[in-house]
């Protein structure tokens, strides 16, 4: 039986995913397939060489990155539909997480669900700030300059204002 669903139609509700930290060597057996193509869009897009798809996943599986995934396991194959790669940032006076590459689906959602959690993480790992690089891109410029965002992580769990 085929069913014709409209473009971007997600037949998996929202409530239906759950967040997870791949930790063990069998986490991403289980989900990296699914996650390596929402990753790939970033890292192409946005890494211009810095480091590869292949770079991401040694890295968390020694440790030195931590991904998390936005996954379902009521289906056959695995669903996946948020990736996030965040590595610390060892400052010598503020402990520090950046956010290395983010792909998926329904982010503002997602966003909205799971961005308190992920900053309650954080902070009980000793992580006071997270930060982002983002690349500024100017029409018809060859380079680019790079932009660092910042957000206090008391200010996130607790609701205030964002810097």
């Amino acid at each position: 039986m085929t069913t014709n669903l409209p473009a971007g139609f997600d037949p998996l509700p929202l409530e239906d995913f759950e967040p997870l930290l791949l930790s063990t060597k069998e986490q991403f057996d289980t989900y990296w397939g699914a996650t390596k193509p929402l990753l790939e869009r970033c890292v192409k897009r946005a890494m211009h060489g810095e480091m590869t798809i292949d770079d991401i996943y040694n890295a968390a599986l020694q440790g030195k990155m931590y991904i998390f995934v936005v996954k379902c396991d009521k289906t056959i194959t695995k669903s996946v539909k948020l990736a996030l790669v965040l590595e610390i940032v060892h400052y010598p006076k503020l402990p520090a997480m950046n956010i290395v590459a983010l792909g998926g689906n329904d982010l503002d959602a997602l966003h909205e669900k799971y961005w308190k959690m992920l900053c309650g993480w954080a902070y009980m790992n000793s992580v006071r700030v997270i930060e982002r690089w983002r690349q500024n891109k100017t029409e018809g410029v060859r380079d680019s300059t790079r932009e660092r965002k910042r957000v206090k992580l008391t200010t996130e769990i607790e609701g205030g204002k964002k810097e």
